[in-house]
């Protein structure tokens, strides 16, 4: 191959490596989520809050905690609560058993475990495919979601089920 060819080929393989992928400015208007299921109905949460997913095992219960504190979990040497999510979103309170999945999720110093039926993958959805929460997800349930696909999978807010006072359990503050 003459050198001049090889400059050629070269610089054409520069010019490739060097333009930007055509999918990362894309990125920026889709979500990550992870996707799971309740009651059979689909959720989906942002992935970027999701530390972990796993079995829910060897799990304490805590009596006289609130309806939606199902227990703590040892994760790694760190104590995390357990939210039975399905009372947060107004639906039927669940059996905690070994056959359910946690996720759990974090942002900053708070974490939580929310407990699912099923986890079903990971996806990109784009923002603007995801309407605003229905009339029916009105109260409590309205306040954690972040809207709702065409498929009709519900996305959670998992800043506000990580910040929202009322899911906080602060015993010295109701001293």
């Amino acid at each position: 191959m003459p050198h001049e060819t090889e400059h050629a080929v070269l610089l054409r393989r520069a010019a490739l490596l060097a333009r930007p992928l055509p999918h990362a400015e894309a990125r920026a208007d889709m979500l990550h989520i992870v996707e799971f299921t309740l009651e059979h109905e689909r959720y989906g949460i942002e992935a970027c809050h999701v530390r972990a997913v796993l079995p829910l095992k060897n799990w304490t219960s805590l009596p006289g905690a609130p309806a939606h504190i199902a227990g703590l979990i040892n994760v790694r040497s760190e104590i995390i609560a357990v939210l039975d999510v399905r009372v947060v979103l107004g639906l039927a309170r669940t059996t905690a058993a070994p056959a359910h999945t946690v996720l759990i999720l974090h942002h900053d110093t708070m974490a939580c475990a929310l407990i699912i039926d099923a986890l079903c993958g990971v996806a990109w959805l784009k923002r603007a495919d995801i309407a605003p929460a229905l009339p029916t997800h009105a109260g409590a349930r309205g306040h954690y979601v972040l809207g709702v696909t065409k498929e009709q999978q519900v996305v959670l807010d998992a800043l506000q089920l990580l910040h929202d006072p009322a899911l906080i359990v602060d015993e010295a503050a109701t001293v």
